[in-house]
């Protein structure tokens, strides 16, 4: 989301961010509410717990109810620790308010208790409207199956949010298969059932202590104006969309200069390439299975003729190859952009993905919560992106996955051809968003963007 609110901010508008982390990578364009919240619980029976989940267990939507509940109750804690700011932000006069659908509750009941407001006092009639736009960054959370099932998408031409982790390109998901049928029926329809009967109903109280009673995913997604996401189209999975559903992920980051440590490792001639190795912030590898490091560290001590770099908060390992540096931090952007990098291994996430798909290095993905199976199966189906299965690794399958990607150099003509593919459009990503987020905000009080062949369903008379 950063990238389009400073986007916005350079266009002259003035955007505000709710900060309740007080994260440290704050833009200077950007103007903050601050409201910190309480961090979750970081003891260590906590961080088994989550550890236990990464390693030994696979996301599916019948979890998706923990994570809206965690919500509402960060808004119930917003509401009394920082009543004064709440009020102050009920209260602004404010054009448009972007909502991040990661389970933000506060976000939702703000966007629907302005829009109420302004009916009371006269809707169409007059006055000012604070029109809403509902942001997906961390591919789908919403805009999934059912939320989008106006679309014309049915249930099974496509990966559900949560699949089964793949182990190989056969697993790629296929509606010509059953058993990947009959697993998307299950995943979409626990998924309608819990966010329309169970999620909507019983687990967001604190959204009608905002004064939002009766609360419907219905009424967010018809009163907002548009849906942004940063999910990765138009590759992959043939899909229908929408004219309110704006797809901007397609941007990249431009590298900065190269910290002296790592430009010295990587550039060593000793060397055939670099491969990187991160996934993410989440795991704590004191706590992962040690067959886990094993497998991996025993597969990267085969890859001796390859510099191996890999973001590693874990206790340190004894006798380590000289071709393995171990960092707490790594500099991502730079030495996927450096032409000696040959593989970037991840877990898949969002973020990653893109940054992986801006460098044009070829990917392989080691899935371990939350979307990241689905984008392994979107990268399977695009055919750029080998996998490596939690549950099943070896030391074997690791080496021969990691060595048939970094030994074939098509891989990365391939990437980089995919890298074309994804940045090609008619208008920049962001230029995009900030073009509909403009005309938005030209509307009169009650527009839509939306075209009146789609508000009739002409199409669908027609081919009745």
């Amino acid at each position: 989301m950063l990238p389009l609110m400073e986007k916005l901010a350079s266009n002259g508008h003035s955007v505000y961010v709710l900060d309740t982390i007080f994260s440290t990578n704050k833009s200077k364009l950007i103007n903050y509410h601050r409201a910190q919240l309480p961090q979750d619980d970081e003891g260590e029976e906590a961080k088994k717990a989550f550890a236990n989940f990464l390693w030994y267990e696979t996301d599916s939507s019948v979890t998706l109810d923990e994570f809206f509940e965690h919500g509402d109750n960060k808004i119930g804690i917003l509401m009394i620790n920082h009543t004064e700011k709440v009020v102050e932000i009920i209260n602004s006069d404010w054009d448009l308010i972007i909502v991040d659908d990661l389970f933000w509750t506060f976000g939702f009941a703000l966007t629907t208790l302005k829009h109420r407001l302004w009916e009371k006092n006269g809707g169409g009639g007059g006055g000012k409207e604070t029109k809403s736009i509902i942001y997906s960054t961390a591919g789908q959370t919403l805009l999934s199956a059912e939320s989008i099932k106006s679309t014309g998408r049915d249930w099974v031409s496509k990966s559900p949010l949560f699949p089964f982790i793949p182990t190989d390109k056969n697993d790629a998901y296929t509606p010509k298969r059953f058993t990947h049928r009959l697993h998307a029926l299950f995943e979409n329809g626990a998924e309608y059932i819990l966010m329309n009967w169970i999620v909507e109903q019983f687990l967001m109280p604190n959204i009608a202590r905002f004064a939002v009673p009766n609360f419907t995913w219905k009424e967010l997604y018809t009163r907002s104006s548009l849906q942004l996401s940063d999910s990765i189209d138009r590759l992959g999975w043939p899909l229908s969309k929408g004219p309110e559903m704006i797809n901007i992920g397609a941007h990249c980051k431009n590298p900065g200069k190269m910290p002296e440590k790592f430009r010295k490792f990587i550039e060593e001639e000793d060397s055939e390439g670099i491969i990187y190795v991160a996934f993410g912030t989440y795991p704590e590898w004191s706590l992962a299975p040690k067959r886990i490091i094993s497998a991996l560290m025993g597969a990267f001590e085969r890859l001796n003729k390859f510099k191996i770099i890999f973001a590693y908060n874990g206790p340190p390992i004894k006798n380590l190859n000289k071709n393995i540096l171990l960092t707490k931090w790594a500099p991502q952007l730079e030495i996927l952009a450096h032409p000696k990098t040959k593989a970037y291994i991840t877990h898949g996430g969002l973020k990653s993905v893109r940054e992986g798909l801006c460098s044009g290095v070829p990917l392989i993905l080691m899935p371990l919560f939350a979307e990241q199976a689905h984008n392994a199966q979107q990268l399977l189906v695009m055919g750029i992106g080998p996998v490596i299965n939690k549950y099943t690794l070896t030391v074997d399958s690791v080496y021969s996955t990691i060595y048939s990607t970094v030994s074939n150099p098509k891989n990365i003509l391939i990437s980089k051809r995919f890298r074309s593919l994804f940045l090609d459009r008619p208008i920049k990503a962001l230029d995009e968003g900030l073009f509909w987020i403009e005309r938005i905000t030209r509307l009169k009080p009650g527009r839509k963007v939306y075209f009146e062949l789609l508000i009739r369903i002409i199409d669908i008379y027609i081919f009745l």
